[in-house]
């Protein structure tokens, strides 16, 4: 994204350290949807507020925090004294972090990656989503209620690794590894929550050859509380760029559900952070749905 500066300098909070920056940076989407007779507006807007600096003795800091908007009638739906759908509007944080870094890698915390997560896959559509990837990532990250709020992070060359928790709750945390060889990534994440006796095991794999270029996530979710529970998902997700234009097809499933789900999407960039874009998917064997608009980063 484009960053506008917001101020060259300001001053630190400590004697000594170096001066430090901060940008402004955003995306919208605009368009519209349908799942089955069901049409829909979709608006969203995001600003990320993001400030670093570095110490004189070159350990370096920062902040991010993203503000968003949602205003749209079917996606995110509240009901009326009526009982009917009303449409939902909202401006809330989106997440909000703080880090530090150095030799020793990186701290962070506040709204901060699951360390299990170490490659999720994208979803078709590319104004609100329409969730073939949700299906695939069921039993990982935030899907399974996880939340974290502080990760740490060391790479070496090819090789990176993390371990997240949180820190407010015993026996919720996470780790994971990726190893890049190039254009391609294979990666392995283990999350828990030992209070809930839960469990899941997540292995990934993706890389660009030339035009095309294809993700891949298998997870295995572990229940071993009273009695034992296994279940299953994967996904596979592949791209074609020609030009400006990007064709994309993800195929996902799991144990939860008796349908597999698809969904095709393309996108054509237009120039300036501009781009056209839309999907069609089936979501375990649903109606149809769809979305088409332009998406927008500044």
């Amino acid at each position: 994204m484009k960053k506008i500066l917001l101020a060259t300098t300001m001053l630190a909070g400590f004697a000594g350290a170096a001066s430090a920056e901060m940008a402004l940076s955003g995306s919208a989407v605009m368009g519209v949807g349908g799942n089955g007779n069901d049409t829909y507006s979709l608006m969203e807007t995001y600003v990320t507020f993001t400030g670093t600096g570095t110490t004189d003795g070159g350990l370096e800091f920062g902040l991010s925090a993203t503000m968003a908007t949602y205003d749209t009638d079917g996606t995110i739906t509240s009901t009326d004294d009526d009982g009917d759908d009303a449409t939902f509007s909202a401006f809330f944080n989106d997440g909000t972090s703080v880090y530090i870094s150095g030799a020793f890698g990186k701290l962070s915390m506040g709204s901060v990656s699951e360390a299990d997560d170490v490659a999720g896959l994208p979803d078709i559509g590319g104004i609100g989503g329409l969730g073939v990837d949700n299906i695939a990532e069921v039993d990982n990250g935030d899907s399974l209620g996880w939340g974290h709020n502080v990760n740490y992070t060391y790479s070496a060359g090819a090789f990176t690794v993390s371990a997240s928790a949180d820190i407010d709750t015993d026996g919720v945390y996470a780790v994971g590894g990726k190893y890049t060889f190039g254009d391609y990534y294979v990666g392995l994440g283990f999350g828990a929550d030992d209070n809930d006796y839960e469990h899941t095991t997540s292995l990934y794999a993706g890389g660009t050859m030339g035009a095309v270029a294809v993700k891949a996530m298998y997870s295995s979710y572990n229940y071993y509380g009273m009695g034992d529970y296994t279940s299953n998902a994967y996904g596979l997700y592949g791209a074609y760029t020609t030009g400006a234009l990007t064709i994309s097809a993800e195929v996902a499933a799991n144990d939860y559900d008796s349908d597999a789900s698809f969904g095709l999407g393309a996108a054509y960039d237009l120039g300036g952070g501009a781009t056209v874009t839309g999907g069609i998917a089936s979501i375990n064997g649903g109606d149809l749905k769809w979305e088409a608009g332009v998406s927008m980063s500044f």
